[in-house]
C-alpha cells in the first residue's frame, strides 16, 4: 500500500525535516562565518515549535473543519519554503568549505583573484537569506495566531508526526500469488464464484465482476479462486492481468475482440469498486459484503496476537471486540489496526478505542487506516509519506525505494554498525509488517 497525499497535512513529518536541518552544524557555521543574525535561527526554531504544538489537534480536526484543512495547506507551504531556504544555506556552507580547501592548495595570486570576486556573489545571497527568513518568520507568526483563533489545542511534548489531511491508501499492483494463506468469511463467495467459472454455458466468453468498496478483500478472494486446484483442472490456460480495466466501454470492446478468439466457455473475473465497470463490460455482478462479526474477530486476532501462544486475556478480548466493531467488517482495516495493536498494553488499546478518529464519518478515509498512520513513528511517517510522489498502483522495488529514502536523508543511522541500506530495509519491513505495503 502506498499513500496518495491530498491537501496539506503530514505536518509533523514535514516539520521534522526542518528541525533536522536547523540542527545541522553547517547552517550555524554559515551564519557565524557570514556574520548573519543568529537570532533568526532561534526565532525560526521557536516559531516551528509553536506550529508543531498545534499539529496533532489540527490533523484530527481537519476531517471535520475545512478551515483547519486550509490552514494545514498554508502551513505546509511555509514549512516547505523554510526547508528550501535551510537547504540552500546548507549547500552554500558546503561550497564555502570546499572553496576554502581548494584555495589553500593553489597560487596566492589566483587565490586573491577568486577572493576578490566571491564577496560580491555571496553578498546578494546573504541579503536574500535574511529577507526570505524574515518573511518565513512573519508567515509562521500569522499562522500561529490563526491556529489559536481556530481553536486548535496545543499538545504538551507530543512527538513529531501525525496523520495526513486526506490519505487514500492504495495497493501495489496485485499478482496471482496468495497474499493471505487463510481467508476468513469468504467460503460462500469463493464457492459461488468457482461454481460460475465451472458451469456449462453456450457463451463464447462470459464475464463476472466482483464489486465492493475498497478494503473488502476483493483481490485476495480472487487470488484464492485463481489458485484453487479445481480451477486448474477445468481450464487449459489461465492468466492474471492487472489494472487494464476502466469504465470506458469502447476500450473494453477493443480488448474483448481479442479474447473472443478463446475457447468455448472462456471466463473473465474482474474486481471493481463501482458497478459502472461491470456495466461497461456487460458482465454479471457478484457483490462482496463486509465480514460478519465472528469472521472479523478471527482475522483481527490472527494479526493482533500472532506472537502469543496463549489466548487473549478478558481485558484484551473486551476492548478488541469493540475495536473490531468499529472496523465495519473491512479486512484491510482489521489487519492494519491489529498490526498497530500488536504487543501493546491494555492502556494503549483503550486509547485507540477512545480515539476521536473513529468519529470521522464525513471523511473518505477509513478511520482504522487513519489511526494506524497516526500512530506510526515519525521516521516511518516520513518514509511512507514520500511514497505519495508515485502514481496510483505503482509497483515499488524495495532496493530502489530505500535508495530514494537515503537521498532524502530519511534514514536515521543511530547504530554505528548499521549501514543506511540496513536501516532502510528495517524501515521497509516495519511498514510491511504493519500492512502499509502489500506483497
Amino acid at each position: 500500500m502506498a499513500a496518495t497525499l491530498v491537501g496539506g497535512a503530514l505536518l509533523s513529518a514535514f516539520l521534522q525535516v526542518a528541525f533536522d536541518r536547523l540542527a545541522s552544524r553547517q547552517v550555524l557555521y554559515f551564519f557565524r562565518e557570514k556574520k548573519l543574525d543568529e537570532n533568526l535561527l532561534k526565532k525560526l526554531k521557536r516559531k516551528l515549535r509553536s506550529i508543531h504544538a498545534f499539529a496533532d489537534d489540527a490533523e484530527l480536526q481537519q476531517f471535520r473543519d475545512q478551515h483547519v484543512r486550509a490552514w494545514l495547506v498554508d502551513v505546509k507551504e511555509v514549512v516547505f519554503e523554510a526547508e528550501d531556504l535551510l537547504d540552500e544555506i546548507y549547500e552554500l556552507s558546503k561550497c564555502q568549505v570546499e572553496a576554502e580547501s581548494q584555495a589553500q592548495s593553489i597560487d596566492d595570486k589566483v587565490w586573491n583573484f577568486n577572493f576578490s570576486i566571491s564577496p560580491i556573489s555571496l553578498l546578494n545571497n546573504e541579503n536574500e537569506i535574511e529577507t526570505r527568513m524574515t518573511q518565513v518568520l512573519d508567515d509562521l507568526d500569522e499562522l500561529a495566531n490563526e491556529g489559536t483563533h481556530l481553536g486548535l489545542k496545543k499538545a504538551s511534548g507530543a512527538g513529531f508526526g501525525s496523520v495526513k489531511g486526506s490519505i487514500v491508501l492504495q495497493k501495489s499492483p496485485s499478482t496471482s500469488l496468495l497474499s493471505e494463506s487463510v481467508i476468513y468469511g469468504r467460503n460462500d463467495d469463493k464457492e459461488n464464484i468457482i461454481s460460475w467459472l465451472t458451469s456449462n454455458t453456450d457463451n463464447k466468453l462470459s464475464v463476472l465482476t466482483i464489486v465492493g468498496m475498497g478494503g473488502l478483500g476483493k483481490t485476495t478472494l480472487v487470488q484464492h479462486v485463481y489458485n484453487d486446484p479445481r480451477i486448474g483442472g477445468y481450464f487449459n490456460l489461465k492468466a492474471w492481468v492487472y489494472d487494464v480495466w476502466n469504465e470506458n466501454r469502447l476500450k473494453w470492446e477493443e480488448v474483448q475482440k481479442s479474447l473472443l478468439l478463446g475457447a468455448q466457455g472462456s471466463r473473465i473475473l474482474v474486481t471493481a469498486r463501482s458497478t459502472k465497470v461491470a456495466s461497461a463490460m456487460r458482465s454479471e455482478i457478484h457483490f462482496l459484503k463486509q465480514l460478519q462479526e465472528d469472521h472479523s474477530w478471527q482475522l483481527f486476532a490472527e494479526h493482533a496476537f500472532s506472537n502469543d501462544s496463549s489466548p487473549p486475556t478478558p481485558d484484551y478480548k473486551e476492548i478488541g471486540t469493540k475495536i473490531v466493531g468499529k472496523c465495519g467488517g473491512l479486512p484491510l482495516a482489521l489487519k492494519t489496526i491489529a498490526s498497530l495493536l500488536q504487543n501493546k498494553s491494555v492502556l494503549e488499546w483503550k486509547n485507540i478505542l477512545q480515539s476521536e478518529i473513529w468519529d470521522l464519518e464525513q471523511s473518505d478515509i477509513i478511520p482504522a487506516l487513519a489511526l494506524s498512520y497516526h500512530h506510526l513513528p515519525s521516521h516511518l511517517k516520513r518514509c511512507f509519506a514520500y511514497c505519495a510522489i508515485f502514481p496510483k498502483d505503482h509497483k515499488f522495488d524495495k532496493d530502489s525505494l530505500i535508495q530514494l529514502w537515503m537521498a532524502q536523508n530519511f534514514l536515521q543511522c543511530c547504530q554505528h554498525s548499521a549501514s543506511p541500506e540496513e536501516v532502510g530495509e528495517q524501515y521497509f519491513n516495519d511498514l510491511l509488517s504493519r500492512s502499509f505495503f502489500q506483497h
